[in-house]
């Protein structure tokens, strides 16, 4: 009874809470069993990698992909009409499955196989099948399941099961059971229906560890039922339960589990009505919970944590009578998927409450007096009006409170008054144009009357039809009727406008646009051909926008416009937006259907304060960026709860909001907020091939995302059917997607669909490649296409080998025979070919000849000559050679011009090129010989022009000349050529006074694309950006590879300096653009370096040096990526030169020695070891090691100083040694040292003749060795590791701080960079870089070592976060071998 009384009390309270959630009416996108989900009641959704959207019903597994839903059925339809209970995804994409009685599944979505992995069976009830309650992955990749009675360790590699903890056989009888378990720092936190408790697995006889989270709260059956935890990114622990949430710092928690003696740590209760069933994390300090009320928001402001009240769920807007959401998730776009009992699977954006809905809810307190808005007018910050289908609205926009005018009881709709337009008048009152005319509305009196005017009878005008009133700055309005009208309400003044009636036809003119400030004195008149402005004081005309004969046959006009970003944007209901220059009106832009835009049907077209567009339709509210040519629609059942706005109904208000009405509602929004939202959440996103389906059988696929498989087809198969998607359900039937399916490298089939699915009924042998991509992109997502390839094989015998073997047979049968025939009559063709191998030896050559006679007209020419000119010797040659002359005008000259300078007996070779009569061209060596006449010498009887076809031998040469000139990779023009650019360039500019600009640009991160991807991705990386570069440079330029990922643009007539920055900047934004190939999205950024003719060099040497200099400068700037010359680099250059001559004598000189730095134990307060700093000294100058240290490895110094120092520093561990030290001496490993074989062999050999053990000597590598060449690098520090040495990872955080080099590496210590470390103070309590290095050392079983530990706060915050050992100038600084036996035994 007692128990009954408190769950009523419950009950009713928490009925009370949801009473008025925050959303009232929430805009759902429904998954249910009306669309194809297996059941209603949804226990768990999660998301995959590839984007699919699992979901666990009462009544089976389903998959949506955005458009469709499938229904998993399982083995042996092991999964059809099952309770799924819950849902969880791997590491691997692997999707892990329990069912109510069938136990637990494992399915591999790459493979498409299911397998059942878990069947335990209760303790007590063999014959029932425990099913899992939770799933948690470890750290090492282990499953961590909770099951009803136990908790098991399941390890996917070899399948083995270990049991980690079973309720005991008393909970067991009083029916208990887990509902959560998870595994942190080695403690495994079960949550049953009736505790918490933790259970340490480093003990050798764990035992169950009860956690008191309630404090003083008295327990009840409610809220000690443990159902939910969560690990937050601040280490907070978070436990849920059927009645409250709670949370606890992690860190205290685990001391309380290992330290007997640690107090209780506090809990604070963040909620004690909730009843927990799922949360997420969105951000530090912001959760979604699922909870019995339904949708709620944690924040944490100003140090207390509270809780709102969201959104209930319903089926379709039918209440249901459970509002609990079971299960949510947050998709790629940071929507949600909800979990509801008996209302499937609800999609709600958390951007709609961005754009907040003022509209007439059924049982609720109106607060417009319509939901269908015409028209707006703001009187001030606080007040605006609202006209609607059955009068007007006065809402005050600080609290939502409204007054009704003008409005009708009864239901018929020409009763009521619609207000179309709202003009301000004098005296507070309002000029509204109803559907018929103009009034006067007084709202202190509730009046309408006619306006008054100082003229009886041109009040008359008002009791005839007006429409499409406008207004002016000054205050006038402007409408139509039987004439064109202008009222000024302040002067009761009402009269015509003197407009040409031969141009201005009352009957055609449509409506007045307000007057707007960029066009000063003048408004806009939108007729049924076109879009004029009138001046207001002299009525003078011009014509802004002219009608083509289709829109004028259509009836259609402007009804709306928006200066923007120097154009005006007008809109009319059927032919979308068209951008105009805003002074010469020449059309700029259009936007329709047929590229951006939904719809052609525009509303009330609205610029907002940043220049961006806005307008409605009758598909939604959408927002179009003019600088990113993207539109962004909003729509209803998404983010909107209206739909099918109207025009005239939008207003921007005093303070930016804008507000646009429709046919059930409103809506008011910040602009700004909603366009910071979308930028701020914008990313990359693939297409997905959701499947590929036969009509002639079933095509084994995975269920993974498709894109990048390639199927073998048989030559029987048909009906392939392809079905993609963006896999966000916020996009769907916001896309079209341009498909195009290519065969043998040829387009077979491409075109637009709004279907997110193909069909090809029959496809012809070949090789085949479907891709796809979004026919427009989105304005919040980069969309990236997929693609799918296969082979459709020939029939056996139509495939091109039979036809091949049939053709090969018919023409050895030919031959055969007509080798028969030649051998008959080859006896008589000797001798006949003998008496005519003069003339065959003319005909037969392969040289085209022609003879001319004095007269140079032809006498003869070969067959060759024929083929290549079209000509033939049976026929008239004069003629035909007149009608090669008009073909080619300049054959004629050109053969003039030779045969004329020729004497007889001479004769004449040249090189040339000449076309045939199919227009290729050819390159030929001209013989012309001049035969004398035997009887007159001195005269020519006839010439004999040969020419040799040579363009195998100049293809070839040109062939060695890009060889020699162009880059073979990528076409680009190579050094060699560059510089003869170049000095061409500088001679232009010499005589034009121009200027030179070198460009010098290296691409970074390059190395690591092409050593982890290959070369063959990093070559088309390279072809890409050259690509690019090509578009960026003018026909002038010169665009050049001078090798690796290095490239120098040489820009020639540049004007001044000025004219750089913007084609750097292009130049930049191209290269870092994502380049896509094949299933990777490459990117890389660029360093330029720039030099000017004649500021920084006169020569072409000179100025590549000048640019090469700068670009160095520009890989320190990570800011601009960019720099221009200048003397100091040059000198800073003189400076690295001089540096390396320093070092270079130094090294000769030998004036290298070593410094110890020790490292202290601060358990113990001793010297554990010394780290070998290596020190160098010439002519009483002493250089830096940050400065010694990079020339010591450009010159390859390194390895040998490092080897020099070791043996030094041996030779004093050794004196240390004979002292009673027993501790180690850490020495530092450059990159280079695992370029090639390090001599490990000669280092043990060192540590035998200085008889010390292995332990006494350790090794140091940054991250640059691990990230240069890993296998080798893993190769080699094996070695060190098979040897016995420990190995310490130095600077860690520095660079990439890849956690998969710390798992892959077998390292031994961490070292924790200073610059950590200096963040560590009494004045700063943002320490979470260094807690959560040591953390991170901890759970990785590394040792941990800070550097550079400089206060006495330091010290001891890290000693007490467990990293003990500690070097720095706090203890001592690097000192001579000398000083350091005092600091090895002092107690520190």
């Amino acid at each position: 009874m007692k128990y009954g009384v408190i769950l009523l009390i419950l009950t009713f309270w928490g009925h009370l809470l949801a009473a008025e959630p925050a959303v009232s009416n929430p805009t759902f996108k429904y998954l249910s069993s009306k669309h194809g989900l297996s059941q209603d009641t949804v226990n768990k959704v999660v998301i995959d990698q590839d984007g699919f959207v699992w979901l666990a019903t009462d009544g089976g597994l389903n998959r949506w992909d955005g458009y469709r839903n499938e229904v998993i059925a399982g083995p042996n339809n092991v999964f059809v009409n099952a309770s799924i209970t819950t849902l969880f995804v791997d590491s691997a994409n692997n999707l892990w499955i329990s069912t109510a009685g069938n136990g637990v599944f494992r399915y591999n979505l790459s493979a498409n196989k299911i397998e059942s992995v878990i069947q335990r069976p209760y303790n007590d009830s063999p014959e029932w099948i425990q099913p899992a309650t939770h799933f948690f992955e470890s750290d090492q990749h282990d499953m961590i399941i909770a099951l009803a009675e136990e908790v098991i360790r399941y390890r996917p590699e070899d399948q083995h099961v270990s049991l980690l903890y079973r309720l005991p056989e008393r909970d067991r009888e009083e029916v208990q059971s887990i509902r959560v378990a998870s595994l942190y720092h080695s403690i495994l936190w079960v949550g049953a229906t009736h505790k918490l408790v933790a259970i340490d697995l480093k003990d050798s006889t764990p035992a169950e560890k009860h956690i008191n989270y309630l404090g003083e709260t008295a327990p009840t059956i409610d809220n000690i039922n443990v159902k939910h935890f969560l690990l937050d990114e601040k280490k907070q622990f978070w436990i849920g339960t059927v009645e409250g949430l709670f949370v606890v710092d992690m860190k205290s928690l685990v001391r309380y589990v290992h330290q007997n003696d640690a107090a209780e740590p506090e809990f604070d209760m963040v909620s004690i009505d909730l009843n927990i069933w799922d949360q997420v994390e969105v951000s530090e300090g912001l959760f979604w919970l699922g909870t019995n009320l339904g949708l709620v928001k944690l924040l944490k402001e100003e140090g207390e944590w509270r809780w709102t009240h969201l959104l209930e769920p319903d089926n379709e807007k039918l209440i249901l009578s459970n509002t609990s959401i079971t299960s949510l998730t947050i998709d790629a776009g940071g929507n949600l998927w909800l979990g509801s009992v008996n209302g499937g699977a609800l999609y709600w954006s958390p951007k709609t409450m961005s754009i907040k809905s003022l509209q007439n809810a059924v049982n609720a307190q109106p607060i417009l007096s319509d939901n269908a808005i015409w028209s707006f007018w703001q009187q001030d910050n606080d007040i605006l009006w609202i006209g609607t289908e059955n009068g007007l609205t006065r809402l005050n926009l600080t609290n939502n409170a409204s007054d009704f005018f003008l409005t009708s009881d009864d239901k018929k709709f020409y009763k009521s008054v619609k207000i179309n337009r709202i003009f301000p008048a004098s005296e507070d009152k309002l000029i509204i144009q109803t559907s018929d005319s103009l009034k006067l509305f007084d709202p202190s009196a509730h009046s309408l009357s006619l306006p008054p005017t100082q003229d009886k009878q041109t009040a008359q005008v008002f009791e005839n039809f007006g429409y499409g009133a406008g207004r002016d700055k000054q205050g006038r309005i402007y409408f139509i009727s039987d004439a064109y009208y202008r009222y000024d309400p302040s002067e009761q003044l009402l009269e015509t406008l003197p407009l040409p009636e031969n141009l201005f036809d009352p009957s055609f003119g449509v409506t007045f646009l307000n007057e707007h400030s960029f066009y000063d004195g003048e408004i806009f008149l939108s007729t049924l051909d076109g879009l004029w402005l009138i001046d207001t004081e002299n009525f003078t005309t011009r014509k802004v926008f002219n009608f083509t004969q289709s829109q004028t046959n259509n009836d259609a006009a402007i009804s709306s416009y928006a200066i923007s970003k120097g154009k005006l944007w007008v809109a009319f209901p059927r032919y979308g937006i068209y951008g105009l220059d805003a002074n010469t009106f020449a059309i700029k832009n259009k936007l329709d259907a047929k590229n951006l835009l939904l719809s052609n049907i525009v509303y009330g077209l609205t610029a907002d304060e940043e220049g961006n567009l806005w307008f409605g339709s009758h598909s939604g509210l959408h927002h179009y960026s003019i600088a990113k040519n993207l539109i962004k629609n909003y729509r209803y059942g998404q983010e909107l709860a209206v739909s099918e706005f109207n025009e005239g109904a939008a207003v921007k208000l005093t303070d930016e909001r804008l507000a646009f009405g429709s046919t059930n509602g409103m809506l008011l929004f910040d602009p700004q907020k909603i366009l910071t939202y979308s930028e701020d959440n914008r990313y990359s996103m693939p297409l997905a091939i959701t499947s590929v389906e036969l009509d002639s059988r079933v095509l084994p696929t995975s269920m993974n995302n498709l894109s990048g498989s390639h199927f073998d087809l048989h030559y029987t198969d048909f009906g392939m059917t392809i079905n993609f998607s963006a896999n966000l359900t916020s996009l769907a039937g916001d896309l079209s997607f341009r498909y195009r399916l290519v065969r043998n490298n040829k387009v077979v089939s491409e075109g637009v669909t709004r279907e997110p699915r193909i069909t090809f009924g029959f496809l012809s042998a070949g090789d085949y490649r479907f891709e796809v991509s979004p026919d427009k992109q989105h304005a919040d997502y980069t969309l990236l296409p997929a693609a799918i390839t296969f082979d459709m094989p020939h029939a056996p015998f139509r495939s091109p080998v039979a036809i091949g073997s049939f053709i090969f047979l018919g023409i050895l049968l030919a031959i055969l025979y007509l080798q028969h025939r030649h051998n008959q009559i080859l006896q008589l063709n000797r001798a006949q070919k003998q008496v005519r191998l003069f003339g065959e030896a003319f005909k037969q050559t392969r040289d085209w000849v022609v003879i001319f006679d004095a007269k140079k007209q032809p006498l003869a020419i070969n067959p060759a000559f024929e083929s290549i000119f079209g000509l033939s010797s049976r026929k008239d040659l004069s003629k035909q050679f007149q009608g090669l002359y008009k073909q080619f005008p300049s054959l004629k000259s050109e053969f003039d011009q030779r045969l004329n300078n020729l004497s007889p007996g001479a004769y004449l070779k040249e090189d040339g090129q000449i076309a045939g009569i199919d227009g290729q061209r050819f390159d030929v060596l001209v013989d012309i010989t001049a035969v004398g006449d035997d009887k007159h010498p001195d005269k020519v009887d006839h010439y004999l022009m040969v020419f040799s076809d040579i363009s195998i031998q100049k293809d070839a040469e040109r062939k060695l000349i890009k060889i020699a000139n162009y880059d073979a990779l990528t076409g680009l023009v190579n050094r060699n050529l560059l510089l003869d650019r170049l000095e061409r360039a500088i001679a232009f500019a010499q005589n034009h006074a121009t200027k030179v600009a070198v460009l010098f640009v290296d691409l970074d991160r390059f190395k690591g694309i092409n050593d982890s991807l290959g070369h063959d991705y990093g070559d088309k990386l390279l072809m890409v950006v050259a690509n690019r570069m090509l578009n960026i440079a003018s026909e002038h330029d010169t665009v050049a590879r001078l090798g690796g990922d290095e490239f120098v643009i040489v820009l020639e007539r540049v004007t001044g300096v000025e004219a750089i920055s913007p084609i750097v900047s292009n130049l930049i934004e191209a290269v870092e653009t994502p380049i896509a190939i094949g299933k990777e999205v490459l990117r890389v950024s660029c360093s330029v370096g720039i030099s000017f003719y004649p500021e920084d060099a006169v020569s072409s040497i000179e100025l590549l040096k000048q640019a090469d200099v700068a670009m160095y400068t520009a890989k320190k700037d990570t800011l601009s990526g960019f720099a221009f010359y200048t003397h100091e680099m040059n000198e800073a250059a003189k400076n690295r030169l001089q540096l390396e001559n320093l070092v270079k004598l130094a090294w000769q000189e030998q004036g290298f020695f070593n410094h110890y730095q020790p490292i202290v134990n601060t358990l113990v307060g001793k010297t554990e070891g010394v780290e070998l700093l290596m020190r160098c000294r010439i002519q009483s100058t002493t250089i830096d090691p940050d400065d010694f240290i990079p020339v010591l490895e450009q010159l390859r110094y390194i390895i040998d100083a490092t080897r020099l120092s070791m043996e030094r520093g041996l030779e004093d561990l050794k004196s240390w040694y004979d002292q009673g030290f027993n501790g180690y001496m850490s020495v530092n490993l450059s990159a280079l040292h695992f370029k090639t074989e390090f001599d490990l062999d000669g280092v043990l050999q060192m540590l035998q003749e200085f008889d010390l053990p292995v332990a006494a000597l350790r090794f140091e590598i940054t991250e640059n060795v691990l990230i240069d060449n890993a296998d080798d690098a893993l190769r080699q520090i094996r070695r060190f590791h098979d040897a016995g040495f420990v190995m310490s990872l130095d600077d860690f955080g520095t660079g990439y701080s890849s956690l998969s080099y710390l798992k892959k590496f077998p390292l031994n210590v961490l070292k924790i960079d200073k610059s950590f470390v200096d963040d560590v103070s009494e004045d700063n309590n943002e320490h979470a870089l260094v807690m959560a290095t040591i953390n991170l050392a901890h759970k990785l079983n590394l040792k941990c070592v800070a550097e550079g530990i400089e206060t006495e706060f330091q010290a001891q915050y890290l000693a007490e976060n467990w990293c003990v050992a500690q070097q720095g100038y706090y203890y001592s600084e690097p000192v001579a071998a000398h000083e350091v036996p005092e600091l090895l035994f002092r107690q520190w």
